[in-house]
Parts: C-alpha cells; sequence; structure tokens
C-alpha cells in the first residue's frame, strides 16, 4: 500500500499545465494562463476562441463552454484518460519520475504523525468507529485534522449541502490560529451536530424533559447518552437558521420541540478576562463578554415560547485550569456525576453555574455578564476585576475609565471612586472647524450599511450628555481642522490626513472625506466579471502603438477596461478617459457596468442623470472616485465644454445650493451610456478623451437577471486581481492610454455627427460637386457655397455663418485673386474647356483628396494631368503654369495647409 505522505508531496509538485501539454492537448501559455481547445467537449467557442483555461499560479481549470472545471490533476486524468484514482497517481509518479514510498506493514496508510491527532482525541471521547451507527463520523485527515460529519434527522443519512454531505474540519493544533481552529466550504451554512444517539431517540418519538446546547461537535458527542440529548452548534452563536436570522435552526426547533427545557451551556472562560496592561493598553475588557451576553440573548429570543423553561449554564470559573469544555470536565471528573449536575435544573452546583432565563430580558443577561453600567461607569464590572484593573486606566465597551480620586459633590470632599474618563458615544461624533457631526449609517441600494456624517448641534450634544451626568463629553469628542477628500484604497487609505509643510511648524488635521472601501480583499475568481467585460467590450485585439508605429502593448479589448480599474485603484490621482457605452438596442448590459461600479467603489461613486451631469450644481458627485452618468444625451457646447474640462482638468469647482463654491481636486473617472449612438455627446475629430463602445444585445442564452449579484459576490476576488495583475497597456498620453487604444468605428461615428449643421451641409454639397467635377482641386465664393448649400438644407443657413464655418474647418484652403472655376466633367467633354472666365474673388479651395479620398483623388489627378496637356488652347486658363508644369494649388493662405504638396501634373 502506497504511503499517504509520499501520495501528498507527489500531489504538491504537479502543475496542470505540463500535465495537459504532455497529453498533447496544445495549450498556448500566456500571461499566466495556458489556453486552448477544451480536452472534454473538443471544440471553441465562436465568441472565446480558446474556451479552455488553466490558471498557472492557482492551479485551477475551467472550460467557459461545458463548465468542465476543476483543481486535482487525479480529476483532471479521470476525466480526460478515463484512469482511476490509484492508476492516476502511478502516471503521476511516473510522468514526475517520482518513486512513492509504500506504507509500513500493518499499519494504515498515512496512520503516523499526521493520525497521531486524530487517535489521542477519539480516545478521549471514546469514539467506536465499528459502530454501524456512528461509521465515519469523525475520520482522520493526512494534514492531522479530523473531518467532522453531520448527522441528519433521519436514519443513515448524513447533513447535506448541493447533494454532498457536509463536513467540518477541526484542524490540528499546529495549524490553528487565535481566530480560527475549524473550517468548512464557503458558503455552505449553518449546521446542528447532532449525535447519533439523539437522532435515534428521535426517530423513536422521545420526548425529553430537558436538552442542552453546547459549543462544538465532541463537547456534545461526549456528553449525549440516550433518554440525555445533547446537540453541538458550530459557534456560541451559531444557532439560527442562516447567518443574520434571528429565527432558531429548523433542526434544533425540531428537537426542542420535544423538550420541556433547554439548556445553553458555555465553557469555563465565557466569563472570563484577560489583559496585558502593556501588550494591550486599549483592549477593550467588555468587548468579549458583550459578545456572549449578545449569543444568549439571541438565544432566548430566537427560543421564544418553544419551550417551557430556557436557562444558561456556564462551567465554574474554578475549572478553567483543567476542564475549561464539557469534554474536558467529562474526563478528568466521574462522568455520571457531571451529567446529573448538568441536568439538574433547580440549583447551581459543584460543576455548573445556572441562571434562569424564562422570564429574563437583556438587561438581566447584562447583569449576568457584568456588562451593565452604573451612573455611567461599569461598577460590577470593576468590582469583580478590580484585582486585574487597580487603579489604571482601561476600556470598557467603548469608554475609558479609571479607579482614582475624584470630588464628591455631597460630601464636598475627595473620595475615591470609578471615574469616566471618556464616554462610549463620543467616538460616534466628530468636531470640523467649528461644526459638529455625527457619525451615523444609511443602507445603500444593495441594502449594505455604509456610514456618513450627519450634521449636529452643540445645543443638542449638550443636552444629551453634559447635562446628564457627563461634563467633560464635548472635551473628548476628536477635532479635526477641516475636511480633504484624499483617495485611497485597502491599506493605502488614510481616515486621518496630516498636513506639515516645515518640520516643527504648525499641523494641519484634516477629516478624510473620502470613504474607506468595506470589501474585503481575497484570492479567488471572477469569472462572471470576465464574461460580462468580454460582452461589453469584446475580445478583439487592441494596441497601444508608439510614433514610428511600433507595438509596444497588446490585449483583448476587455482588458483595457481591467487596466483603467487597475489604475482607479492603485493610483486613483490618475485621470483616465471617460467611457461611453452607446446602442439603439435594448438589452445591452450597458447600465449593468454603472450598478457594478457603484457596489465596487462604494460611497466614492454615485450614478446621476444626464441633467444632474451638466447641472451647475455639482456637490453631490464632483468629489467621488466614480460617476456613472445613465442616459447621456449631451450637446451644448458650453456642456461639452465642461464635460471636457471634467476629464482632464486637476481642479474644478465644487458647487452647492446656497453655498460658495470651492477649489476641489478632481480625481473624477467618468462612464457614459446612452441609446443614442451617434448623437450622444459632441466629439471632435481628433477627440480621444473618450473611449466609445457600441454594446451589443444580449442573447436569450446571455440573459441572467442574477448577473449583478453574481459580479458583486466577486468583489474581494477582483480587488485581489487589480492589486496583484500587471498593467499591460503603458503610460502614454495625458489620460493613460494611447489613441490607438481608444479608437473605434463607434467613436469615429460618434465625431463624424458631432460636426456641427453647417459644416455637414458644406461638406455635402462640396462632396456632390466633386463627383460631379471629377477634378483634383474645386474653388468656390462664400456666395456659391451658400446658395450651393440652401438648395439641399432643411433649414436656411446664411452667408455670414456660412463664412463662420468654412474658417473653422479643417480641410479647407482660401485665397484672393483671379482665378478661373474648373468646369463639370460633361461640360468639359461636351467643349473641350478645361474652365470659366477669369475671376477676381476671395474663393474657398477644396481638395478631392479630402473628400473622396486617396485612391479617387488620385485617378482624378491624373485624368486631369492628361486633360491639361492635351489641351494646349487651354494652358493657362487656370493661371499660370510653373516652370515645372505643376497644376496650381491655393493653399498656401492658412498656415496648417502650408505642408500640403502640390498636385503634380
Amino acid at each position: 500500500m502506497i504511503d499517504k505522505r509520499s501520495i501528498d508531496d507527489l500531489l504538491a509538485m504537479v502543475r496542470l499545465d505540463e500535465v495537459a501539454n504532455h497529453l498533447g492537448h496544445g495549450l498556448t501559455v500566456k500571461r499566466g494562463y495556458a489556453r486552448g481547445n477544451c480536452p472534454v467537449c473538443n471544440g471553441a467557442d465562436k465568441k472565446t476562441k480558446e474556451p479552455f483555461s488553466i490558471n498557472m499560479k492557482e492551479g485551477y481549470w475551467k472550460c467557459f463552454k461545458c463548465d468542465f472545471k476543476g483543481n486535482r490533476a487525479v480529476k483532471y486524468l479521470h476525466a480526460t484518460k478515463g484512469l482511476e484514482w490509484l492508476d492516476a497517481i502511478k502516471w503521476l509518479a511516473d510522468f514526475y519520475k517520482v518513486e512513492l514510498a509504500q506504507a509500513t506493514p500493518g499499519a494504515e496508510s498515512g496512520d503516523t504523525e499526521a493520525h497521531a491527532y486524530f487517535h489521542q482525541r477519539m480516545g478521549e471521547l471514546g469514539y467506536d468507529p465499528a459502530k454501524p451507527e456512528e461509521k465515519g463520523l469523525f475520520r482522520p485527515r493526512s494534514d492531522g485534522g479530523i473531518d467532522i460529519h453531520y448527522p441528519a434527522l433521519q436514519a443513515g443519512a448524513w447533513q447535506e449541502v448541493d447533494g454532498k454531505p457536509f463536513v467540518r474540519t477541526r484542524l490540528h493544533p499546529t495549524r490553528c490560529t487565535p481566530s480560527q481552529k475549524y473550517s468548512q466550504s464557503s458558503g455552505s451554512g449553518i449546521h446542528i451536530f447532532i449525535p447519533p444517539v439523539v437522532v435515534a431517540d428521535y426517530l423513536a418519538g422521545v420526548e425529553w424533559p430537558a436538552i442542552a446546547v453546547v459549543e462544538g461537535e465532541f463537547k456534545a458527542y461526549a456528553a449525549a447518552e440516550p433518554g440525555r440529548p445533547v446537540v453541538g452548534i458550530g459557534g456560541i452563536d451559531l444557532y439560527n437558521a442562516a447567518k443574520g436570522d434571528r429565527t432558531l435552526h429548523p433542526d434544533l426547533e425540531a428537537l426542542l420541540s420535544r423538550a420541556k427545557c433547554v439548556h445553553l451551556v458555555h465553557d469555563a472562560d465565557a466569563m472570563q478576562v484577560k489583559w496585558d496592561p502593556v501588550a494591550e493598553p486599549d483592549k477593550d475588557l467588555g468587548k468579549r463578554l458583550r459578545k456572549f451576553a449578545g449569543a444568549v440573548t439571541g438565544f432566548r429570543r430566537a427560543v421564544g415560547t418553544l419551550v417551557p423553561r430556557v436557562c444558561y449554564r456556564t462551567i465554574r470559573s474554578p475549572w478553567i485550569a483543567t476542564a475549561k469544555g464539557l469534554d474536558d470536565l467529562l474526563r478528568v471528573e466521574d462522568r455520571a456525576a457531571v451529567l446529573d449536575h448538568l441536568w439538574d435544573a433547580q440549583r447551581a452546583n459543584s460543576h455548573f453555574d445556572l441562571y434562569d432565563l424564562t422570564d429574563a430580558d437583556w438587561q438581566e443577561v447584562n447583569r449576568i455578564f457584568r456588562i451593565k453600567l452604573s451612573y455611567n461607569v461599569p461598577t460590577d464590572f470593576y468590582d469583580k476585576y478590580q484585582a486585574l484593573i487597580g487603579q489604571r486606566e482601561f476600556r470598557f465597551l467603548g469608554g475609558r475609565y479609571q479607579y482614582r480620586e475624584k470630588f464628591d459633590v455631597k460630601s464636598g470632599a475627595t473620595v475615591m471612586g470609578l471615574e469616566q474618563l471618556e464616554h462610549p458615544d463620543s467616538k460616534r461624533f466628530v468636531a470640523v472647524g467649528t461644526d459638529w457631526y455625527k457619525r451615523c449609517y444609511r443602507l445603500d441600494e444593495n441594502n449594505k450599511p455604509v456610514p456618513y456624517l450627519e450634521h449636529w448641534s452643540e445645543s443638542r450634544l449638550k443636552l444629551d450628555y453634559v447635562r446628564r451626568g457627563v461634563p467633560k463629553f464635548l472635551e473628548t469628542v476628536e477635532h479635526f481642522d477641516g475636511f480633504t477628500n484624499h483617495p485611497g484604497h485597502h491599506e493605502d487609505y488614510k481616515a486621518t490626513v496630516i498636513v506639515q509643510p516645515e518640520e516643527f511648524g504648525p499641523v494641519t488635521k484634516l477629516y478624510n472625506r473620502y470613504a474607506q472601501l468595506t470589501h474585503p480583499v481575497r484570492k479567488g475568481g471572477i469569472p462572471n466579471i470576465q464574461r460580462y467585460l468580454k460582452h461589453v467590450f469584446g475580445t478583439h485585439k487592441v494596441f497601444t502603438l508608439a510614433a514610428d508605429g511600433t507595438v509596444l502593448a497588446e490585449s483583448e479589448a476587455w482588458e483595457v477596461y481591467m487596466d483603467r480599474w487597475t489604475i482607479m485603484y492603485r493610483m486613483p490621482w490618475v485621470k483616465l478617459p471617460a467611457v461611453v457605452l452607446v446602442s439603439e438596442e435594448f438589452n445591452t448590459g450597458k447600465s449593468t457596468l454603472l450598478w457594478l461600479n457603484l457596489a465596487m467603489w462604494q460611497q466614492n461613486a454615485v450614478v446621476i442623470g444626464g441633467e444632474a451631469f451638466t447641472s451647475n450644481f455639482n456637490a453631490h458627485w464632483v468629489d467621488k472616485k466614480y460617476v456613472g452618468v445613465d442616459e447621456a444625451l449631451i450637446h451644448k457646447r458650453e456642456d461639452t465644454e465642461k464635460v471636457k474640462s471634467l476629464i482632464t482638468a486637476p481642479t474644478t469647482q465644487r458647487r452647492g445650493m446656497y453655498k460658495d463654491s470651492e477649489a476641489a481636486t478632481n480625481f473624477t473617472t467618468f462612464d457614459l451610456t446612452s441609446n443614442n449612438e451617434d448623437g450622444s455627446i459632441n466629439i471632435g475629430e481628433n477627440e480621444y478623451r473618450y473611449w466609445v463602445v457600441r454594446v451589443p444585445k444580449l442573447s436569450d442564452a446571455e440573459k441572467d437577471p442574477e448577473l449583478l449579484s453574481k459580479m458583486i459576490a466577486e468583489l474581494p476576488a477582483l480587488f485581489y486581481e487589480l492589486r496583484h495583475r500587471a498593467i499591460i497597456h503603458p503610460n502614454r498620453d495625458r489620460l493613460w492610454f494611447a489613441d490607438s487604444v481608444l479608437e473605434t468605428e463607434a467613436r469615429q461615428r460618434v465625431a463624424a455627427a458631432s460636426v456641427p449643421y453647417p459644416q455637414r451641409m458644406i461638406a455635402e454639397f462640396v462632396n456632390d460637386a466633386m463627383y460631379e467635377h471629377q477634378w483634383p482641386e474645386l474653388i468656390f465664393t462664400r456666395k456659391q457655397i451658400t446658395e450651393g448649400v440652401n438648395k439641399v438644407a432643411s433649414q436656411r443657413i446664411g452667408l455670414h455663418e456660412v463664412g463662420k464655418h468654412l474658417r473653422m474647418m479643417k480641410h479647407v484652403g482660401f485665397f484672393k485673386g483671379w482665378a478661373r472655376k474648373p468646369r463639370t466633367y460633361a461640360q468639359r467633354k461636351e467643349s473641350g474647356i478645361l474652365a470659366d472666365e477669369p475671376l477676381s474673388q476671395e474663393w474657398w479651395v477644396f481638395r478631392a483628396h479630402d473628400f473622396v479620398g486617396a485612391e479617387l483623388a488620385e485617378k482624378w489627378r491624373e485624368d486631369a494631368a492628361a486633360e491639361w496637356v492635351n489641351n494646349a488652347k487651354n494652358a493657362d486658363i487656370l493661371g499660370k503654369r510653373s516652370a515645372e508644369g505643376t497644376l496650381p494649388v491655393y493653399f498656401k493662405s492658412q498656415e496648417r495647409y502650408q505642408a500640403r504638396q502640390p498636385v503634380e501634373a
């Protein structure tokens, strides 16, 4: 038999990408991923040409077409080669040239140090795996831990999650941390451990005089016996149906319905206080006690009237050193005596303290744990733990206290007593400048609590605290000199910003308006977010180009938005281009991006309408890191210039109603959505402040009403990815990304539609004239252009306005002097005359190259040169020919056209 440790060592060195490529699955490695066609469904998706991917760092694979996924090489070999477990292990050993050690004869595989803890604990509990009803209840792990299976309230069944038995693992002592001794699968919920003897009684219809609820599976198993049911919970407050739910767990409710009394049992250290004043000077001595008190109160509330009598029991504190838990007490004391004392609901005894909660309220529970205040000080708590605290300052439930001399008003003498130095509520208030604020919470759009500051009056503070026995309350509130808006995320966040320009100079203490993100940063996958970004931005290639056309970076389009997120997260001061999502179709998912960012950046984000975006009052959004503008429609010139300034300017003005404007640092990043594909916003031809993307419609297969909530659940993993991923596209412009990255067909369409109406009509008139004349250059007077435009325009355009827009157009030349207009192509063919009689006018010049494209313009140039040469009588009708015999060019009067080359004859 193969030694289990030898197998574990083998599996630790396995790399899935090496195994896959050895099997000939043809995966290509790029940026930490091995990608290719799926070895199971053997096909490529139309949208994701390489649907199969192995994360080489995490050792995890997934096919986005058939959902074949996992992280174990044995499973991969079973699916692709049909190998059973042992054959797969041998295959891997052969591939990696590893010799598998054999287990010691007569011993179980791996039954060495790894299983020593298991045998010790099972011996202490008296667990016999040979009993049919208990077989598999506790199982050893190769890492030294113990897997605990939970019996269900039916014969021979285990409690399940998603069709699989629920397992909770007791970690080996060497792997435990102060905050974790057990582990279970994420999202597996709350379960009640019901020992097999209790299940048997329940199935037999037994009714019990009392039932005990203890923290821990081992304790419940050790104490339970027929007729005396004991069940285990995973934590002091894990008796509810689900986290955040105040109702009793259904299994516990079913068991309690058979009992007349219930005992909630805690360990001997439930009311113990440990404190090292030197190492932990700011430790809150009441925090742990309040947690236990809350668990007891919550249990009493959840039980309600289900059981006639409710009791709370703790192992007496003298037993802490030898038997902190119930299983330890049963081991060191006579079992029968301990259980008799446990079920004695009439009085306290040598093993257990007893508190009857049947008619108790939360205040009574607070008295049990000594956390009730008396005259604003924790007198009961101090009296019990005076030997530990002495005359030191100590923190208790948010307040700060000290036993010291104080003046007694009644006697007029100085006496020793417990005095409040800082009220617990002082942390709930803050003073900024001359104003007072209360730290409050509101529920956001996802029903999550988010903090905010509520303006509070000084008179109200004095009424609530100073006049009620806390004379120094205002002095204990933290004071700031003013507000600031300093962005930072997770480890870079600063709640207080200190400004000291000169060493030993005055210090300015500022309250940071920028809110701290509450999302944890946790390693994991983001498949739903990636799938959504691929739908919105596409998977086509985009490039960062150098000035000479060299490719500096390339990626799929959706990865550009990941870069943008990364920069926002790690470098929040950097200005970035606005994203404009357009589509005339519905059900595209455009707005979902706004709501995802709103959940992502929390209080530092806001989604507004187009009217609010262009309003003069911007105090509610100008300080945000992210602003989403839904259904944006920005046409006015002044609004367009305002938006352009907001995207690029380092500072702006913060304006609120009935308030003076003030300077504000501008680091906002914008996303805009619109159903108007061409006219949502005015964009210049060479304007790259915007990344315009046309979003396709979601297919029926892609629609998922739960997509947003799934993506929000992936935000901790997304932030982990943003913290560690490399930025693909380098900094090449004032808004980071090169123009080549932001260039899209959608941007070109919006830019074309952004041209003012008179200019569009002039261009249309000239374009028609180009095809009518088929000549490389045309000249017109302003009057001729005006008359031609007004023949086809839906609204009349004046002569002055035409001149104004001609001067604004880029591809237009101007000169004043004698010239002849070229005749149309039909007129030239009929008469052989190239141009009309000469006139001295102000001429506007247009080149075919700028209107019909280079290829057709070149053909017309060649044809015109041929006509010019073949018509000697017309040699001088368009102006004097140069010595080189070139055609006349009229782009000399405007500086931007001086670099243009003349049209060669």
